[in-house]
């Protein structure tokens, strides 16, 4: 039975195909290790400038991609820009989460210059990942 998502993907049967971006290592492998444990298919990056090429080579490559979490502020760019970068490539077909620590009106505001469909406020706990997940994009995940 194919099922067919909010984001214009048809999918069967198949869990996530999902970037986490976070310069901090223990957030991001958290955050890795919580959806890889749910059954997801996870590419993690510390380096947003990174993500970006691979967003972009994963597209090119014709491969499926989901979801793109991404920690707002790092060192080397924005994490705005790499959610911005998602939605052009993929003419909006990626879903996309904003994370951050900044006050929750600054990212409210980066979450919407980047077209991000949903934003959480760190600290977080890991179970507001997959809540979310599943309350913006209810058809991306096959129980």
């Amino acid at each position: 039975y194919i099922l067919q998502i909010q984001k214009g993907v048809a999918m069967l049967n198949k869990k996530l195909n999902v970037f986490v971006v976070d310069d901090d290592d223990l957030v991001r492998q958290a955050i890795v290790g919580l959806l890889r444990s749910e059954g997801h298919e996870v590419f993690e990056f510390g380096s947003p400038g990174v993500a970006i090429v691979q967003i972009s080579h994963f597209l090119l490559l014709k491969k499926r991609l989901d979801l793109v979490i991404s920690d707002l502020t790092m060192p080397e760019t924005s994490g705005k820009l790499v959610l911005w970068h998602a939605k052009m490539i993929s003419n909006g077909e990626i879903g996309t989460i904003l994370m951050s620590g900044n006050t929750e009106e600054e990212v409210k505001d980066a979450a919407r210059a980047a077209k991000a469909d949903a934003f959480l406020m760190k600290p977080m706990r890991l179970n507001d990942i997959i809540k979310t997940i599943d309350e913006v994009f209810p058809e991306l995940v096959v129980s």
